[in-house]
């Protein structure tokens, strides 16, 4: 054989070594890939089992009615001399709220709060996109429901430090 011809047939074999390669690579990714799906779809399938869950053991009733208390500020002898506080706040039904107040609040914070049951996946998935896009947080994608499910863990919970805080604060 001459040089010319060991050659050739040097970078037939390489060509034959770089296919398979190649293949086993691609097998090995697309079975991770399809690997890497499944779990998705089961962390998502959890998820939302986990969601819907919550939302029918949902109590409502554990919601304070009553506004934030005044610091009350008392002399020696026990009468009342001041009492401080941020803000007037009383309690108020949601009967008593004028529906175009409602209709304005729900268009701005969660707009489609009558189509979802607590987790809107779509508004989820709008604010992701955007905020990849954008290499930063613009938007939020929480519904009413998980915004207040997000105050009443904190509030409610006893190790919560908003809750040991609550006292201190007027």
């Amino acid at each position: 054989m001459n040089q010319n011809e060991e050659g050739k047939q040097t970078q037939a074999t390489q060509k034959a070594k770089k296919k398979p390669m190649l293949r086993t690579f691609l097998k090995v990714v697309g079975i991770c890939s399809l690997f890497l799906f499944i779990v998705f779809l089961a962390a998502g399938g959890w998820a939302y089992k986990t969601a819907v869950a919550m939302y029918d053991h949902a109590d409502i009733s554990k919601l304070g009615k009553e506004p934030p208390s005044p610091t009350v500020i008392y002399d020696v002898n026990g009468n009342v001399v001041t009492e401080i506080s941020n803000s007037r706040m009383e309690y108020l039904p949601y009967d008593k709220f004028p529906k175009s107040l409602v209709d304005a609040i729900v268009s701005v914070e969660d707009s489609r709060f009558y189509e979802h049951k607590g987790v809107d996946l779509q508004g989820l998935g709008r604010a992701l996109y955007t905020n990849l896009r954008n290499h930063t947080v613009v938007q939020g994608g929480s519904t009413i429901t998980q915004q207040l499910a997000k105050l009443m863990l904190i509030l409610l919970s006893s190790h919560s430090p908003a809750k040991s805080m609550r006292p201190l604060l007027p």
